[in-house]
């Protein structure tokens, strides 16, 4: 009895192992597709965003308040861009540490 007991343990251990490997990776996944929107898209937007903005300000086409708001949005998109990174970051911590690497 106390071997079956034991059986039983391990398998449950394992199927918790597997479900934590496999939401680590889907978690991983998730990210590195935030990631490449960030890296193809969003931060050249961001760039693009305040380069008009300065354009703009410079020109005299918009007022420092308007600058200002711009270059915010555009700040604001790096910062979801490097929270993103940090999040990617640990969840492959995570992965590893769950995979023993």
């Amino acid at each position: 009895i106390d071997w079956q007991v034991a059986q039983q343990r391990k398998d449950l251990a394992l199927q918790q192992t597997r479900a934590a490997q496999d939401a680590a990776l889907l978690e991983v996944k998730n990210y590195s597709g935030s990631l490449d929107y960030y890296q193809q898209t969003g931060l050249d937007n961001a760039n693009v965003i305040i380069n008009t903005a300065d354009k703009q300000f410079v020109g005299g086409e918009i007022n420092y308040l308007q600058w200002v708001i711009l270059v915010d949005q555009a700040i604001s998109i790096k910062n979801e861009y490097l929270d993103m990174l940090n999040n990617y970051n640990q969840s492959i911590i995570q992965a590893q540490k769950i995979n023993n690497l």
